[in-house]
């Protein structure tokens, strides 16, 4: 339920940044995130490459806003975008999904928040 929440507050968020044409535009896939990640590795240098940081680092935004991503103090957006793309080539059977969903996923694994002490 509370993973439910984070995405439909990324996804209202990205809407109400957007261009009415972009705001219409499908759902992007694990797929095609994949393939703009592909030859991003430490500075973005293509369109495709600051599409992924952008998209990684918006969906981490969120994530952190809510509490969902405890980044460590000194984690780069770089690090971010490399752990997104190991997890995208890692489960190629979930490219079909929404590429929020997984950079979610994969972010949350990599840098999951301490559970609260049991008082």
């Amino acid at each position: 339920m509370k993973r439910t929440r984070i995405i439909g507050a990324a996804v209202l968020l990205g809407a109400a940044t957007c261009s009415n044409s972009v705001a219409g535009m499908a759902a992007v896939s694990g797929d095609f995130l994949k393939k703009a990640c592909a030859s991003y590795v430490d500075t973005p240098t293509s369109t495709f490459d600051g599409m992924c940081i952008g998209y990684v680092v918006g969906v981490a935004s969120v994530m952190e806003f809510v509490n969902a991503l405890c980044l460590p103090a000194r984690s780069t957006h770089a690090q971010a975008v490399l752990v997104v793309q190991k997890y995208l080539y890692e489960h190629p059977e979930k490219l079909h999904l929404n590429a929020d969903e997984l950079v979610f996923d994969a972010l949350q694994q990599a840098f999951p928040c301490a559970a609260a002490p049991a008082e």
